[in-house]
């Protein structure tokens, strides 16, 4: 049975609009082969982020309440849910070309948990990253003034959420 033909039959219409964007992908010879190709390399990739970001967390963890420090756990428990979310697609991407698992586990890995995690951490990332940019500037910029670090917490916070939202919001209207 051909993979569009089961995407166009579920009563599920919300997953249409999903799958009417990954379908043509997956159905595509060339891009199974890619993907089955090179994740052998992304899986040594996603190991080795997994435990670099592990020693990052594990190094900065006594001084957690600091809010540089904070932002820097942050990003690397993104990196890490990135990392297992391209990890999960690589699996799941060798067991479909070996033909042990049916193809819509690699539609479902690609649509639904790569895009909630992976790519919401993606998101989450950016942002973290873009306030510890602003925080260190201010802080070269000048040295000897203390910036008010609540307002800073509230804002990255309040960033962070609004870019996943946004990002959930993109994928489910698509």
């Amino acid at each position: 049975m051909n993979f569009r033909m089961m995407v166009l039959k579920t009563d599920n219409s919300h997953l249409e609009g999903i799958g009417r964007n990954i379908t043509c992908y997956l159905n595509d010879p060339g891009l199974k082969g890619a993907t089955y190709y090179i994740s052998p390399v992304n899986i040594l990739f996603s190991l080795f982020v997994i435990v670099h970001n592990s020693f990052i967390i594990h190094g900065y963890w006594p001084d957690k309440r600091k809010f540089v420090v904070s932002l820097f756990i942050g990003i690397s428990i993104s990196d890490l849910l990135m990392a297992q979310a391209q990890l999960v697609v690589c699996v799941c991407s060798i067991l479909v070309n070996q033909g042990l698992c049916n193809e819509t586990l690699l539609y479902w890995s690609l649509s639904v948990y790569y895009t909630a995690t992976g790519l919401t951490a993606y998101s989450v990332s950016r942002v973290l990253n873009v306030m510890t940019s602003l925080t260190l500037t201010l802080h070269l910029r000048n040295p000897f003034h203390r910036p008010n670090f609540s307002r800073l917490r509230a804002a990255a916070i309040t960033l962070a959420v609004i870019s996943t939202s946004l990002h959930i919001a993109d994928m489910v209207c698509t």
